[in-house]
């Protein structure tokens, strides 16, 4: 998941409806809430890990890696 969750902002996916989207695709049996719950848990771990940054205007949430992110990332092989 973290590693989906990083190609995927990295790519452009930066909002938390793509990445349910994207998640829903990862794992078809999921629904919208498993989905939603999934990406959540995950989004909030990799914030405490250093990985990724949220970023709020309003209501509205975006996603950005971190420089510790980035490198997690080209480690990873992505």
């Amino acid at each position: 998941m973290i590693r989906l969750v990083l190609s995927e902002v990295k790519r452009g996916i930066v909002t938390p409806e793509g990445l349910n989207e994207r998640m829903k695709e990862f794992h078809l049996k999921w629904n919208e809430g498993e989905a939603t719950s999934m990406r959540s848990g995950v989004v909030s771990r990799m914030s405490e890990l250093g990985l990724l940054n949220r970023t709020k205007d309003g209501v509205k949430v975006t996603y950005g890696l971190t420089q510790h992110g980035e490198e997690f990332l080209t480690r990873l092989g992505d």
